[in-house]
């Protein structure tokens, strides 16, 4: 369609009865501030015969103008909510259990599969309780709250921009990737104490404080160097792998969610001319014919992005824990405990020897858990539909 219509200003002292015609080439024919398709016909073309086509066919006439802006539905503010309480809360069961798989070196199920991955959680959640897939929350929403702060500051400080709607040069789109890796940088203890409290056996362990993860943190930032009788990782060298997962996680997810969105608007545009074309009542609401495909490219964009940096993250994961006594929960066999007893010296040599002793599977260890998240989000999606539209308009007119 996009090869097909051209755009055309037109004075406006015309007349609907005047003998003016725009010249008709292949490209298409126009008329005023509109755009008619190529192939309208050879006769000349007046806002008359504009006026009638547009009756018959307003969809292409409206789509050309459309605001897709999210910010006119749903304020800002209920964005960055519903993106926490989605991402981190709602979905925090899934981010710890496949951390569980990533981190059992001598798992023998890699829980590839989906299928694998109810089971898993029904054992856990009977052996331990239901508040046990909810370890590590406070941690996470602190990193989270931490690294929004430091973002922030950075943009304060360097001027750098903020949020990727403000890059509108390949400069500022720089300096915002420099200001994502630096703020990585400076989280990576933090991220670090959030993986240990994520992954300890829940019955193994003492409970944790609200602030723990912050001492903690803050201690492992102040370790410059790795004693000889602690196998722990100094905090410089996870550095690297925790710049890699989130700038990479970043850019993936960006660059999946702008194609995804593209896409998706083109078949909910395609629908809602097929109904029209058709006279049948229109399929989706305005507000939700913009939410909707935010939705959905952000589910196929979140999945997208984790898939891509899983094998980083899970050496990185391990490399987090190492020489911390950390005991985990062994996913194999429920109610047994494995003390973590990992040697490894560093990023590249943590693939290499998950490759070398558990194969190219051994890095998408908790693969099936991020796919059986991935159905349940569109899943819910698709069956809560009424309940979004409604929480839709509500907050339509909270804006």
């Amino acid at each position: 369609m996009a090869n097909d219509i051209v755009e055309y200003q037109s004075s406006d002292d015309e007349d609907e009865n005047s003998d003016y015609s725009p010249d008709i080439s292949q490209s298409g024919d126009v008329i005023g501030k509109h755009v008619v398709p190529k192939n309208f016909g050879n006769k000349k073309s007046t806002k008359a015969a504009y006026n009638k086509w547009s009756q018959e066919v307003p969809f292409i006439v409206e789509s050309s103008s459309r605001d897709y802006s999210l910010e006119k539905v749903i304020p800002q503010q209920v964005t960055d909510a519903s993106s926490v309480l989605v991402d981190h809360i709602i979905c925090h069961p899934f981010t710890m259990m496949r951390m569980m798989c990533q981190v059992n070196y001598s798992g023998r199920w890699p829980h590839i599969m989906p299928f694998s991955v109810p089971p898993l959680f029904y054992y856990h959640i009977s052996e331990h309780g239901a508040g046990s897939v909810w370890k590590g929350l406070k941690s996470c929403l602190i990193l989270q709250g931490f690294s929004r702060v430091t973002e922030t500051a950075i943009s304060g400080l360097t001027n750098y921009p903020l949020e990727a709607r403000s890059v509108h040069s390949f400069q500022q789109l720089m300096q915002h990737l420099i200001l994502k890796a630096a703020s990585s940088i400076l989280m990576t203890p933090f991220y670090a104490s959030f993986v240990f409290e994520t992954v300890q056996s829940y019955s193994a362990s003492d409970s944790v404080g609200i602030l723990d993860g912050v001492r903690n943190g803050f201690a492992r930032m102040f370790e410059f160097g790795s004693p000889a009788a602690n196998r722990a990782v100094p905090v410089w060298k996870l550095a690297v792998p925790m710049m890699l997962c989130s700038v990479g996680h970043y850019l993936v997810y960006k660059v999946v969610k702008g194609v995804s969105l593209i896409y998706i608007r083109h078949r909910f545009e395609a629908e809602r001319a097929f109904n029209r074309d058709k006279h049948l009542p229109l399929p989706y609401k305005p507000e939700t014919e913009i939410v909707y495909p935010h939705i959905l490219s952000s589910i196929f964009a979140s999945f997208a992005a984790t898939t891509c940096i899983l094998p980083i993250q899970t050496a990185f994961n391990r490399l987090c824990i190492q020489g911390t006594r950390c005991i985990i929960d062994n996913s194999d066999v429920i109610g047994e405990v494995l003390p973590i007893n990992t040697q490894y010296k560093g990023l590249i040599h943590c693939l290499t020897t998950i490759i070398g002793e558990e194969g190219h599977i051994g890095l998408y260890r908790g693969f099936g858990v991020l796919t059986f998240q991935f159905a349940l989000q569109l899943s819910a999606v698709y069956f809560l539909q009424p309940f979004l539209e409604q929480a839709i308009e509500l907050s339509k007119h909270m804006n």
